[in-house]
Order: C-alpha cells, then sequence, then structure tokens
C-alpha cells in the first residue's frame, strides 16, 4: 500500500504495512484510506497534523 501527498514541500510517500495480523486489524483498512485521502500536512513543533478534502483531521504528537 503506498500514499502520495504534497503540500509545500512536504511529502508522505511509499507507505508500507506488514501481513501480520494483530488486533484491531479491521482499522487498518480505515487508517489506510485515511491517510490516501490525505490533501495537507502540517508540522509544529512536536505536532504532526493531517487533513482531508473533507476537513477531517489526525493529529499525531510526539511522546516524551
Amino acid at each position: 500500500y503506498s500514499a502520495f501527498v504534497v503540500d509545500k514541500g512536504k511529502r508522505l510517500d511509499a507507505m508500507t504495512t506488514t501481513e501480520m495480523a494483530c488486533d484491531g486489524m479491521e482499522l487498518e483498512p480505515v487508517f489506510l484510506n485515511a491517510l490516501a485521502a490525505l490533501t495537507r500536512i502540517d508540522q509544529a513543533g512536536d505536532t504532526l497534523t493531517l487533513t482531508d478534502g473533507t476537513g477531517r483531521v489526525m493529529v499525531f504528537r510526539r511522546q516524551p
């Protein structure tokens, strides 16, 4: 699986996943489809914000 997004020079490319079965595997295609729909990537400090064309947002923060 791969997704490609460009926003102001930021890029998310060549995403891959393992084929290992884990708890919560039903969520994997939902997450990967959300990544494929990205239209914007913003990074500020320790926060990464990913947005799709409908305004849905995923926020990731670095944990200490």
